[in-house]
C-alpha cells in the first residue's frame, strides 16, 4: 500500500493501519500537532483514528485549521459518552437528536449533579492530555461548547433546566429600599443567589466631569461605579481598584440606565 503525505511524500505502511501510524512514519516528533486528515483532496475531514485500508493521498491538519475543531468535537463527544460508560455503567446511552454542529448522545440516567459532570470532564482531559498535550485550551473550549448546547438543547426541546426550575418559573425575588441613611438613595436587591446593594449620592451640575479626550463628549454627569470585591464570592484577595471586569458591568449598567436619568 503506497500513501501519499502532503509536505513529507510517499510512504508504505503496512494495510490496514490508522493515519496515526503514518504520522509515526513520516513525522514521529510532530504528532501532537495534529488532530484531523483529509483524504484525496475530499472537503470532509477525517479523525486521525480513521484506518486507511488503500492506496491514498492525505494532508494532514493542525489545531491552527478551524475545520479541526469540528473533528475534534466530534471524537470529544465520542469519550464522554466512554466516559460516562466507565464512570455510571448503569447509564443507557443512545444518540441524541442532531444539532448545527453535528449530534449530541442521550443518557438515560439519573440527574447528572455537578459533581458527575465534573468527573465526566476529568476523564474526558486525561484522555486527551497524552494525545495533544499541547491543546489543553482547545480540549477545554470543546467540552465547554458540548455542554453549552446540551444544556440548552434539554431546555428548548425538554423542558427541563439545569437546577429543576419550570421553563415560566423565575428565582424568588427580594428587594429593600432605605437601606443607607447617609445617601440620597440606596437599595438592595435579590434573586436566588444574586444579591445587590446599590447607593446613589446627588450634586449640583455644577461638579460635573469634565473629559479631555479625542471624542466630542466634554462632559459627564451621571457616573456608574460597579465593585465586586473578592468576598463577594469566597475568594481572599487584596482589595484593589476595579479590574477590567468591573469596569466592563458598570459601562453596561451604565448604558442602561442612562435613558431614564432626569
Amino acid at each position: 500500500m503506497k500513501v501519499i503525505v502532503k509536505n513529507f511524500g510517499e510512504v508504505s505502511p503496512q494495510e490496514p493501519c490508522s493515519i496515526i501510524d503514518i504520522i509515526k512514519m513520516v513525522n514521529p516528533e510532530g504528532l501532537n500537532n495534529y488532530c484531523a486528515a483529509r483524504i484525496n483532496n475530499n472537503s470532509d475531514l477525517v479523525d486521525l483514528r480513521t484506518t486507511i485500508t488503500s492506496d491514498c493521498d492525505i494532508e494532514l491538519l493542525d489545531t491552527t485549521n478551524k475545520e479541526c475543531l469540528s473533528v475534534l468535537r466530534h471524537t470529544t463527544a465520542h469519550i464522554m459518552a466512554e466516559a460516562v460508560q466507565n464512570l455510571f455503567p448503569e447509564a443507557k446511552i443512545t444518540i441524541g437528536p442532531a444539532t448545527d454542529n453535528g449530534f449530541f448522545y442521550d443518557f438515560d440516567f439519573r440527574p447528572f449533579s455537578r459533581e458527575d459532570l465534573d468527573a465526566v470532564e476529568k476523564e474526558t482531559q486525561e484522555h486527551f492530555a497524552e494525545e495533544f498535550p499541547d491543546n489543553e485550551k482547545d480540549i477545554a473550549a470543546v467540552l465547554y461548547n458540548i455542554t453549552k448546547e446540551s444544556v440548552r438543547a434539554s431546555i428548548l426541546d425538554d423542558g427541563v433546566r439545569p437546577d429543576d426550575r419550570k421553563l415560566d418559573e423565575i428565582r424568588p425575588v427580594w428587594c429593600e429600599t432605605g437601606l443607607l441613611p447617609r445617601v440620597h438613595g440606596s437599595g438592595l436587591f435579590k434573586r436566588g443567589q444574586t444579591q445587590v446593594m446599590s447607593s446613589v449620592a446627588l450634586a449640583p451640575l455644577s461638579e460635573k466631569q469634565r473629559i479631555d479626550g479625542l471624542t466630542e463628549q466634554t462632559e459627564k454627569r451621571y457616573i456608574h461605579h460597579y465593585n465586586f470585591p473578592g468576598y463577594c464570592t469566597g475568594e481572599a484577595k487584596a482589595p484593589r481598584s476595579p479590574g477590567r471586569r468591573e469596569i466592563g458591568h458598570g459601562a453596561l449598567a451604565e448604558r442602561a440606565l442612562l435613558p431614564v436619568i432626569p
